[in-house]
């Protein structure tokens, strides 16, 4: 009891949620500390990110195409070659702007759906606990963009996630990016999710499952929005 008590006492650890997931979310219900995996998450991932802006925009700007339908490609590659110093300069720091904002609304969005969604299902927790979850989740995309600003820098590899099933698809399109979210951190992600909704809202295994399944639905519906979208666009500016 002693022990349970001083766990409980405890702030979370960011890396913890990599190897005692449960143990890091008991510590959370008490304790749903946010600002500092925020603030570290965030200025990683902006980093990362603007690492990979420079080297699409300045070191090789056609590695981007391997991420296209072959009918986007020549479009985007004409687009490219009509861009100046001054427009890449621009773009950058575009990116640098908005990079970071995007990082820490993202799972403000996110906490507020789980929150939402738990107290549609009568459970406990609090926005601020749903909030912190999410904070500390920002630790697998990290993780993620990591390998991925990894591939781009040593193998010319952009867009391609190693860690998920669309690896085993080589034509960009609908079903890579579909596949692309049965990825080993989005996973992991959602599974500690699920592991959040039972101890901080204290909710059944069967009604956690099923928000999180909802949210699973969702990104499923939102990956083909956005493909049809690009795809419209890529036919009507194709056809000008």
């Amino acid at each position: 009891m002693e022990t349970n008590t001083q766990v409980q006492e405890q702030k979370p650890s960011m890396l913890g949620f990599l190897t005692s997931p449960k143990e890091q979310l008991e510590r959370l219900k008490v304790k749903p500390t946010f600002w500092l995996p925020l603030i570290i998450y965030v200025v990683i991932l902006s980093a990362l990110s603007i690492a990979q802006s420079y080297y699409t925009l300045y070191e090789n700007p056609d590695v981007i195409l391997q991420t296209l339908p072959a009918e986007q490609q020549e479009s985007v590659s004409q687009s490219q070659k009509l861009m100046n110093e001054s427009m890449k300069n621009m773009q950058l720091i575009g990116s640098a702007i908005v990079s970071p904002i995007a990082f820490a609304v993202v799972p403000l969005f996110v906490a507020f759906f789980y929150w939402l969604m738990q107290k549609i299902f009568r459970g406990k927790a609090t926005f601020k606990q749903m909030f912190a979850l999410q904070a500390h989740l920002l630790l697998f995309a990290v993780l993620s963009t990591l390998i991925g600003t990894v591939l781009l820098f040593a193998a010319d590899v952009y867009g391609e996630g190693l860690a998920s099933l669309a690896v085993f698809v080589s034509e960009p399109g609908m079903l890579k990016n579909l596949l692309s979210l049965f990825d080993v951190f989005n996973l992991w992600g959602l599974f500690i999710t699920s592991l959040g909704l039972i101890i901080l809202a204290n909710l059944s295994k069967g009604k956690a499952l099923t928000i999180v399944g909802i949210s699973f639905t969702l990104q499923i519906l939102f990956i083909i929005a956005v493909t049809k979208l690009a795809d419209m666009v890529s036919s009507l500016t194709g056809g000008m």
